[in-house]
């Protein structure tokens, strides 16, 4: 029942995180897309660092099963009137206009066809760059499991339990501020600027971490600062890829290249493990971890180097004479 349980959980999780906050934003704002994209998991992160502690306390006197029931009824509390009655997909369905919508700046942008609605996604998923944006969703979520790791990590180099709980904390912390920012970077600098300047942040946090594993402070910096590859996950790639492929599909592109992702990701924390005991040394899986950044930048430069060779379209007719 625990594998049933947790299949319909990810069924949940995929309808209703990532694929779906991107292109609702995407549709609500014309303006600071990643810096709304952002400031959605950095209410998240807040959330869990408020209700965790809450439903420890209650499985500590009630026990799990009354957890998941209080769980279960706050969700429905806080998800089901806004959904129902407050969110819908299209700023048009509730007679507005996306934030920031300028219909001079609008109609210079549809005489450009880069600026068209997007990739249609049966010319997408023939693309080599829609493969390689894969491989960089593949590589961000491989190494986006750290946290379950710090408390291991923490033990087997003698910092202790509590240390590893710190590190856990101080990421989770870094996890509010890091993704509004993520976003306000992907405005400001493009989403593949972006994307490479939080993956060489990520990769300092691996030297951090190789470096300080005798020190508790320098741990649980290098913790915080590892939580960049987080907010690459919530914000950088999704509005990468927004870049690159457009609304017009995005829901159908975006979907294919998470599914494989999360597949890959239920693959880290053994992969870290396994080369912890293969090498016997833990920080053998930070600079694995940092060899994998290294492919992560090349894979972005070179995504968005063959993107340009995508013409986005708006209208059927516009995929027939493709």
């Amino acid at each position: 029942m625990w594998y049933v349980v947790g299949a319909i959980s990810g069924l949940g999780l995929a309808v209703t995180s990532t694929v779906t906050i991107t292109p609702t934003m995407g549709n609500w704002f014309y303006k600071r897309t990643g810096l709304a994209i952002g400031m959605v998991w950095a209410i998240q992160s807040a959330y869990d660092a408020i209700v965790s502690p809450m439903i420890n306390l209650v499985i500590l006197e009630f026990g799990w099963r009354t957890g998941y029931l209080c769980l279960a009824g706050l969700s429905a509390v806080l998800v089901l009137p806004c959904t129902i009655f407050l969110i819908r997909y299209r700023p048009e369905d509730k007679g507005m206009l996306p934030y920031g919508y300028d219909e001079k700046i609008a109609s210079a942008r549809e005489s450009n066809q880069r600026s068209l609605s997007g990739i249609p996604s049966n010319v997408a998923f023939r693309s080599l760059p829609f493969y390689l944006c894969v491989g960089v969703v593949m590589l961000c979520q491989l190494t986006s499991c750290m946290n379950q790791v710090f408390p291991t990590y923490a033990e087997v180099v003698g910092l202790g339990l509590v240390a590893g709980g710190l590190m856990v904390s101080a990421a989770s912390i870094c996890d509010i501020f890091f993704n509004p920012i993520a976003g306000m970077t992907s405005d400001r600098f493009s989403p593949t600027r972006s994307m490479v300047l939080w993956t060489l942040i990520t990769m300092v946090s691996f030297v951090i971490l190789y470096l300080g594993s005798s020190s508790v402070t320098l741990s649980c910096i290098g913790a915080g600062i590892n939580d960049a590859m987080y907010a690459i996950c919530g914000v950088g790639y999704s509005t990468f890829a927004l870049s690159l492929f457009g609304m017009r599909d995005f829901e159908k592109i975006f979907s294919r290249m998470v599914s494989i992702g999360s597949l890959i990701a239920s693959l880290g924390v053994p992969l870290m493990m396994w080369i912890y005991e293969v090498t016997g040394v833990f920080q053998n899986v930070f600079v694995f971890c940092f060899f994998v950044d290294i492919a992560i930048i090349g894979l972005v430069l070179l995504v968005n180097k063959m993107s340009k060779t995508l013409k986005w379209m708006q209208h059927s007719s516009d995929i027939r004479q493709a």
